[in-house]
């Protein structure tokens, strides 16, 4: 018998193409937004040369910290002096600004973990106005760090989040259209207001992007040659109390330091430059030695953390900002602590060489006694 059906006749309801033609709207619409978002969106340059991995080539030496670092410690320059010093090591820069300590252990994990050639040395410094308060955590890093799974989940068990932010964070940093909401109201909102005042930003942000590459800077981020004028410097306003409730953010660090240990890395914790008219303050000076004491509790015993005690008051004509060294300034800073881990490790190595050396004599003394 004849069937009545045929292909031919069949059609794909209306509601299915519908969907259809959304579903693909909506992936072309994502993929779009990732390709310009270099171009509209510096939190994203920040932050997608390291969810990209372009870095995974790796080094012996890892930079971490927030902006300063960021933009004050030079890779190249850093294995230039330290050739000098007849060490040959591979640095790179992952400081990115605001960050805080859960961000300095996910990076040195991640870094651990995915990079070809694993670091064996940290250097890291840890701005005391950053050890409390989540401003610059949620406009930045659970804006458009993609965690992985393991990241979210860690992120709940350390109440560092609760469990549906960190869920609602990994989801949004892979959904363009949700992670760029904010930033596109924002661009269409200035272009609509002043869309001459549009320009230098996207400019600025196109520069961030050429000058960031690690091909190129190896991570680190040029502040330029301009300097900072000493009325530019006002009063400090600093007190202490910042980490007031925040006190998952040294168990972060007590964690990172004690991973880092088990593998045997080396962490070179320092203290950062400052304007020399800030020389002399004591309500100041009380500020940076409280926070630097916080950071020492509990960790000043592990043999493989090196905290550089040495406080730095330079000339205006090192600083793009009070808080930021210039190309300069970051210059003087890199071949400062090459030269101090230089000579932490030229030390450690002789002490190795002499255990060795120990150990080598009393075997022979008991060989000679055996006979």
């Amino acid at each position: 018998m004849a069937s009545n059906l045929s292909i031919s006749s069949f059609k794909i309801p209306r509601s299915v193409t519908c969907l259809a033609l959304s579903i693909g709207t909506f992936i072309v619409l994502n993929w779009a937004l990732l390709k310009v978002a270099p171009f509209f969106d510096s939190n994203f340059v920040l932050l997608e040369g390291v969810n990209d991995e372009s870095w995974d080539a790796g080094g012996d030496v890892l930079f971490l910290g927030d902006s300063r670092g960021h933009q004050g410690l030079i890779p190249r320059e850093f294995e230039d002096r330290m050739e000098q010093h007849g060490i040959e090591m591979d640095a790179m820069n992952l400081s990115r600004p605001g960050m805080q300590t859960p961000f300095t252990y996910y990076f040195s994990k991640r870094a651990l973990k995915s990079a070809k050639k694993k670091p064996k040395i940290v250097v890291v410094n840890f701005s005391f106005y950053l050890l409390g308060g989540q401003d610059w955590m949620r406009d930045i890093y659970w804006a458009y760090y993609r965690p992985s799974l393991r990241e979210s989940y860690h992120a709940t068990i350390m109440r560092l989040l609760p469990w549906n932010e960190s869920a609602e964070w990994y989801v949004r940093t892979r959904i363009p259209a949700w992670m760029f909401r904010k930033r596109v109201n924002n661009i269409v909102k200035a272009a609509l207001d002043d869309p001459r005042a549009l320009r230098p930003e996207l400019t600025g942000i196109y520069t961030q992007q050429e000058l960031s590459g690690f091909e190129i800077s190896k991570g680190y981020y040029s502040r330029g040659f301009d300097h900072i004028s000493p009325a530019e410097i006002g009063p400090h306003g600093y007190t202490t109390g910042f980490e007031k409730g925040y006190s998952v953010y040294f168990e972060y660090l007590n964690l990172m330091l004690e991973e880092l240990a088990a593998r045997d890395v080396q962490v070179y914790i320092y203290r950062f430059p400052w304007p020399e008219q800030r020389e002399n303050d004591a309500s100041f000076e009380e500020v940076l030695d409280h926070y630097w004491e916080k950071l020492k509790e509990g960790n000043e015993s592990i043999a493989s953390v090196h905290f550089l005690d040495e406080v730095y008051y330079w000339p205006i004509e090192n600083f793009a900002d009070p808080l930021h060294l210039n190309h300069p300034g970051a210059i003087k800073l890199t071949r400062i602590l090459a030269d101090k881990v230089a000579e932490s490790s030229e030390k450690m190595l002789a002490e190795k060489q002499l255990k060795k050396n120990v150990a080598k004599t009393a075997s022979l003394d008991r060989q000679l006694e055996s006979r």
